[in-house]
């Protein structure tokens, strides 16, 4: 029985960072629609913590950060 109780503690847990992920996975897609891209990238960076599967989370975070490059230009945040 406490095994069972257990179980269900950690499976309901990993489901909860899932939905945790998708929401901060949403919040960030409307930062980065917003022109918000350094809130948009800690948005994308919560996600992929919360579920390092979310591919789509990924993919956005990448988006951002090319969004902020600025071809031409040398100077240190351009470059980072």
């Amino acid at each position: 029985m406490t095994l069972a109780a257990m179980l269900l503690a950690l499976f309901s847990s990993l489901g909860c960072d899932k939905l945790k992920a998708r929401d901060q996975l949403n919040k960030g897609v409307k930062a980065y629609k917003d022109n918000h891209y350094e809130q948009a990238i800690t948005h994308f960076q919560k996600a992929v913590e919360l579920d390092p599967a979310l591919i789509n989370a990924r993919m956005y975070l990448a988006t951002a950060y090319v969004s902020q490059y600025i071809p031409g230009v040398e100077d240190t945040a351009n470059r980072k």
